[in-house]
C-alpha cells in the first residue's frame, strides 16, 4: 500500500536531521574538539538516515521506535560522553535536534494507525 504525501514529511524530516547531524561537526565547528563529538554525531546521523529512507518507502513502527532511541542517545551523549563542558555548541545541537527527533518519532508513532494485532507491521 502507498505512503499518501501527508505521511511522508515525518519520515522526510527524520532523514534530514540525519543528515545535519552527520555534517553538523563541520558546519558548527566542533570537528577539532575531538573525536568524540564527531563519533557521536556521525554514529547517530547515519542511521536516522537510514531509518528515514526505509520510513519514506515503506513506513513501519520499528522505523519511529529506533529513531525514538536513537533520540534518547542523542539527549545524553555529551554527557555519557563527556564532552558537554569543553563544546558548547555541539551539547546544544545534541539536544536540540534530540527533541526533534524524539517529538517526529512519537508524532509518527501517534499519527500512524497500524491495523492488526499489537505488534503488527502493516500500515494502514
Amino acid at each position: 500500500m502507498s505512503v499518501r504525501p501527508q505521511q511522508r514529511w515525518p519520515s522526510g524530516l527524520m532523514l534530514v536531521f540525519g543528515a545535519w547531524l552527520f555534517c553538523s561537526p563541520y558546519w558548527i565547528g566542533s570537528y577539532d574538539a575531538g573525536g568524540a563529538v564527531v563519533w557521536a554525531c556521525q554514529a547517530a546521523g547515519t542511521p536516522l538516515v537510514v531509518l528515514g529512507a526505509f520510513a519514506l518507502l515503506r513506513p513501519r513502527p520499528w522505523q519511529a521506535w529506533g529513531a525514538l532511541s536513537i533520540a534518547g542517545w542523542l539527549l545524553i551523549a555529551p554527557f555519557v560522553l563527556q564532552w558537554y563542558r569543553d563544546v558548547g555548541a555541539a551539547t546544544l545541537n545534541h539536544i536540540v535536534v534530540g527533541v526533534l527527533v524524539g517529538l517526529d518519532a512519537v508524532g509518527l508513532l501517534a499519527t500512524r494507525q497500524w491495523r492488526g494485532r499489537v505488534g503488527s507491521s502493516q500500515p494502514e
